[in-house]
């Protein structure tokens, strides 16, 4: 039988696991593992305790915890826990992201529940996040981009009389090794740059096929106010919180032909940078008017 105080003649103390069990919880919902557990008890109570006995009463305790639940039908944890997903919703769908860090710093709350409430704030109201960029190389300079020129028309053997087809610099491209990638602009940066194909290779003293191009009409404002109404439109959706994404927005063109393309937006700026000013305007302005149409169909302007 155990004397008072837990201990046991000839043995070790007994841990007092119910004192230890929600600092242990807390831990390992804040990315602790058994082992660091186990061997913080270990020199806290002087005794040897393996991670496998630490891992047994964290399970016995959670078991006890769901039968009690199962008993008790909702409690007062439940609503807690509904009162502060509904602080994170509000608060994902104010500033379009779900940035643990960023959230958890301003409402307070620890990594652990965070990681628990994220999922169920997701559902409790409409809006969107914005994805984090993926970070690629965007800037180079003109030397940069002649150099790059030049080398794939000497790639391709090329001539200076002869023309240099963006389809072919596009082949070319993805041809060259992986680690090489970044450092060569994409057909999109030149037209980014200097606005048209042929431009980009008269730089470089080549001459370029220059097919004509629809015009679509729009300044980069106004596909930056498509994008945000777009935005806007994800917050009546009925969805929750959704990722504003490529593929969403894909989804939203099929019944709004007036707004323009993935590719008319990469001729203005990057998706990440269109998307970041459109979700601006859709949170600082109640609202957004409606945006100009794209332009005719088959109309050109300029040559590429």
């Amino acid at each position: 039988m155990p004397e008072a105080g837990g201990t046991r003649r000839g043995r070790p103390p007994l841990l007092p696991w119910d004192v230890e069990m929600p600092l242990l919880v807390s831990l390992l919902g804040a990315g602790s593992d058994y082992e660091a557990l186990a061997d913080g008890l270990a020199a806290k109570y002087g005794r040897p305790v393996s991670a496998a006995t630490v891992r047994s009463h964290v399970r016995q305790h959670a078991g006890a915890l769901t039968a009690g639940a199962r008993s008790r039908g909702p409690d007062r944890g439940c609503e807690v826990d509904r009162e502060e997903a509904m602080r994170l919703a509000r608060w994902v769908a104010e500033h379009a992201s779900d940035s643990q860090t960023d959230a958890a710093g301003d409402l307070g709350l620890p990594a652990y529940r965070m990681a628990r409430l994220l999922p169920l704030a997701r559902t409790l109201v409409d809006g969107y996040v914005v994805p984090v960029p993926t970070v690629g190389r965007e800037h180079f300079t003109d030397q940069e981009m002649a150099a790059v020129l030049s080398e794939c028309a000497a790639a391709l053997g090329i001539g200076a009389s002869d023309a240099l087809a963006q389809s072919r610099y596009k082949v070319w491209r993805e041809s060259v090794p992986a680690e090489r990638k970044e450092a060569i602009p994409s057909p999109i940066a030149y037209l980014r740059r200097y606005g048209t194909w042929s431009a980009a290779c008269r730089l470089s003293g080549l001459n370029a096929n220059t097919p004509s191009r629809e015009y679509d009409g729009l300044e980069e404002a106004d596909i930056v106010l498509h994008v945000a109404v777009w935005l806007r439109s994800l917050r009546t959706a009925g969805r929750g919180i959704v990722e504003a994404t490529k593929g969403e927005y894909g989804q939203w063109l099929v019944e709004h032909p007036e707004a323009p393309s993935e590719e008319m937006i990469k001729l203005r700026a990057t998706w990440a940078n269109i998307l970041s000013e459109a979700s601006a305007l859709e949170r600082k302005q109640p609202e957004l008017g409606t945006p100009k149409p794209i332009g005719v169909r088959g109309r050109t302007k300029g040559r590429m």
